[in-house]
């Protein structure tokens, strides 16, 4: 992005009392997101070894249902609500294009077992 595109019209700030409710309510969601976190890591272990050993057609199934409540907790906590609150609409557009670390790890993946044809896209 560039400076100019940083600048936030006066209309789109938040006043002190907005300011200091998103300040409250970012807390309060990183304490919510990290004690998921806690939760997850260790039952995250746990059912990815049993999906690994389990016999059946199916093995995966209980970790990725695991995945899927964890994608729904996510959604629920939102933790970043507040970014783009105050930001005009182009910018906002401009950041919802942004790959996630996801695309990056599928791009890694790529690399390692195919090389680096079809790896690297350069976008407009």
């Amino acid at each position: 992005m560039t400076e100019p595109a940083l600048k936030l019209e006066s209309a789109n700030q938040p006043n002190r009392l907005e300011l200091m409710k998103d300040i409250i309510s970012l807390q309060f969601k990183l304490v919510i997101d990290g004690l998921r976190d806690f939760i997850l890591i260790p039952v995250s272990l746990v059912i990815g070894f049993i999906s690994l050993v389990k016999l059946g057609e199916y093995p995966g199934s209980g970790f990725y249902d695991m995945l899927r409540v964890g994608k729904k907790t996510e959604r629920w906590i939102n933790l970043f609500s507040a970014a783009n609150k105050n930001l005009p609409p182009e910018i906002k557009a401009e950041i919802s294009d942004l790959e996630d670390i996801d695309t990056l790890l599928e791009r890694v993946e790529k690399f390692a077992v195919g090389g680096t044809t079809g790896c690297i896209s350069f976008k407009d």
